[in-house]
């Protein structure tokens, strides 16, 4: 499955890297989820960096989710997999694009797939909602933080990465 938020931010790239990079960047978007717990945040977006968050699936069942920073490229993109936790396979990408003076693009870009014995429909289709509901939420946050306006572009499931 491939899940990509796209939202266009009214501020320059460096303001909405710098947020992702600073120590409120991840604090503020993960914390922010009540289904999640950081155990440890992630010293710094350079790769080999970890994060572990504990994730609450239903009251008393939860699972330690361990993210490794695996690429970095400032001001353009950072890329996190899951080293361990639900998925068979879990990348997140995280891509910024300057698109004039004061106006900059932020796009999550999430290709995962589902452990071996969960019903790949009803699991996409689950996701899918909990992702949207998440990236919203952390897109508004973003926006919040920095302190500009944002508009969401494109929040779903896709078959093909945007260009």
């Amino acid at each position: 499955m491939i899940f990509i938020c796209r939202s266009e931010f009214d501020c320059k790239v460096s303001e909405l890297f710098g947020f992702h990079a600073g120590p409120e960047g991840f604090s503020s978007l993960v914390g922010s989820s009540k289904k999640a717990d950081i155990i440890s945040p992630p010293p710094s977006l350079e790769p080999g960096s970890k994060a572990i968050v504990r994730v609450k699936i239903f009251p008393g069942i939860s699972f330690h989710w361990v993210a490794l920073h695996t690429e970095l490229d400032p001001e353009k993109r950072f890329v996190d997999i899951q080293e361990s936790g639900p998925f068979a396979k879990f990348k997140h990408e995280h891509i910024f694009i300057q698109t004039s003076e004061n106006s900059s693009i932020l796009e999550d870009r999430i290709s995962c797939s589902p452990p071996w014995y969960a019903n790949h429909f009803l699991f996409e289709f689950l996701l899918e909602k909990t992702m949207k509901n998440e990236f919203h939420a952390r897109h508004k946050i973003t926006a919040k933080q920095i302190g500009c306006n944002y508009r969401i572009e494109f929040c779903g499931k896709t078959k093909e990465p945007m260009p």
